[in-house]
């Protein structure tokens, strides 16, 4: 496509001669080549004063750190859980870290919020925006959060939470001070611990003695239980008897006889059901050799309540030989 824009003085008198009048002439355009090759005018803007790179060289390294705590008891199952705010001055971004306490019962993540620039508030966006299809991005945002929101005392509401700023460390303290002529003071807060005791209980092992259980529980290898020589060369082959009945709701068990023989030198009891006429019941052992560490009037083993009727003279003989110990001597 050409476009004609003026002609010589001949072509005028021939179109002129014919009848034909022309138009006024236009000026030459330009062309688009040619004004991208000419040199752009020099401008003389001052800069801005603003140098990312002297900022970064000036206040890297240089965090404000606030101990916040954030009340969310007016949730279901919430509550007073503190947390560590960081606010890097490089760049004007926030982190909220969390307090780690041991067995608080949360999962282990430590950062709350990720180092980011922070909205004071993220419902003052235009009406019109389509939230349900777009996120928030930097252009709808006009106001950022800043060092001078942050003071000891106040909440600030970070992501739709407050967190309540009660405490901060020296260089904090220090810097509010020097900048803005602030001072801080730590603010009592009840955070509300929890505190879990953990009991240390070994269960019980029916068919093995305490002692030989305990090992396999509280060492990895298992090593045999420490003996007490001394005690079994001053008392062995001392053993005392009892006689004992069974205290049972039953009446066929209360006729039930027992013999009960505790060894000094190693603390193991042994009860023995001897055989009685017409009771149906087969003697046997009813309790192999066990540890015992206590000896009462009512024992209960497994279950079966035994109370003891009469001690033999052996047992009281060794009762009065040994009335200093804690073994007392008992009447029956």
């Amino acid at each position: 496509t050409f476009h004609i824009y003026d002609c010589n003085t001949y072509t005028k008198d021939f179109m002129c001669s014919e009848g034909i009048m022309l138009n006024a002439p236009e000026a030459c355009p330009s062309d688009p080549y040619t004004l991208s090759r000419k040199e752009p005018q020099h401008s003389y803007v001052t800069p801005p004063t603003f140098d990312k790179l002297k900022q970064f060289i000036d206040l890297d390294r240089q965090v404000l750190r606030f101990s916040a705590v954030w009340d969310d008891r007016n949730n279901m199952f919430g509550e007073m859980r503190p947390y560590t705010l960081h606010f890097y001055r490089v760049d004007d971004t926030v982190e909220v870290r969390e307090q780690r306490q041991p067995n608080d019962g949360h999962d282990p993540f430590p950062v709350l919020i990720g180092r980011k620039k922070i909205p004071k508030s993220r419902s003052n966006i235009p009406s019109n925006f389509p939230c349900a299809v777009m996120e928030i991005s930097e252009h709808e945002i006009t106001e950022w959060l800043t060092e001078k929101d942050l003071k000891v005392g106040e909440t600030v509401s970070i992501m739709d939470r407050p967190f309540f700023l009660y405490d901060c460390d020296d260089f904090t303290q220090s810097y509010y001070q020097q900048r803005y002529g602030l001072n801080f003071s730590r603010v009592p807060v009840e955070l509300g611990e929890r505190k879990v005791e953990v009991k240390r209980e070994i269960p019980p092992i029916m068919d093995s003695e305490v002692q030989d259980s305990n090992r396999t529980v509280l060492s990895l290898i298992a090593q045999p239980p420490k003996k007490d020589v001394m005690k079994m060369l001053e008392n062995d082959l001392k053993i005392l008897r009892y006689a004992a009945v069974m205290e049972s709701p039953n009446p066929e068990d209360k006729n039930r006889k027992f013999i009960i023989s505790y060894s000094l030198a190693k603390d193991e009891m042994q009860i023995y059901e001897p055989h009685q006429r017409n009771a149906g019941i087969i003697e046997a052992n009813s309790l192999n050799t066990v540890k015992c560490e206590n000896q009462a009037v009512l024992l209960t083993i497994r279950s079966i309540i035994l109370q003891l009727t009469s001690p033999s003279e052996r047992r009281l003989k060794y009762s009065l030989e040994n009335s200093k110990s804690q073994i007392a001597i008992c009447t029956y």
